[in-house]
């Protein structure tokens, strides 16, 4: 679908279509069983772009590094306007001991939708200041939702500071 730099007109399909997505032209990204480290440890998701898992949680994504910088540098996956977070398992296992780790991020946004995921702060998750699963600020949140999902936070004991299901 391109990149930012590029108005998300330089990807193979945006620019073959001429459109980058839109209300006319919406993404959708499936992505099939596995297990999935994203080498970044960030998922940019465009307005208009949704991303979706396979059912029974067969779709894992696992965050292995936060950032010290803050909570949106350090989140897995950063919503755009207009999009859908469904069937995924988030597992938050920072092992770079950064100081912010999150599963989901949304700001300013509105019209996201987060469904039927599990995400998981690991035991190994050695995030040093704030470890959430999703993190919600702006005006706009109130048109978001946020339905079926489930928070697990197995590592209460560690060096994070907060650590926190929903931040809104």
């Amino acid at each position: 679908i391109g990149t930012p730099s590029g108005g998300y007109m330089d990807g193979s399909i945006t620019s073959n279509l001429g459109s980058p997505p839109s209300p006319t032209w919406p993404f959708v990204i499936q992505l099939g069983p596995g297990q999935y480290a994203e080498p970044t440890n960030q998922i940019l998701l465009p307005d208009y772009v949704s991303l979706r898992g396979e059912d029974n949680y067969n779709s894992v994504i696992t965050l292995n590094a936060g950032s010290n910088s803050n909570i949106a540098a350090g989140s897995l996956i950063i919503a755009g306007e207009n999009t859908e977070i469904r069937d995924l398992a988030i597992n938050l296992a920072d092992a770079s001991a950064a100081s912010y780790s999150n599963g989901i991020y949304i700001a300013n946004k509105s019209n996201v939708v987060i469904d039927n995921c599990i995400i998981t702060q690991n035991a190994n998750n050695d995030t040093t200041e704030l470890a959430s699963c999703i993190y919600m600020i702006g005006s706009n949140s109130a048109v978001n939702r946020i339905t079926n999902n489930q928070i697990f936070i197995n590592a209460i004991n560690g060096a994070t500071t907060a650590r926190t299901a929903i931040h809104i």
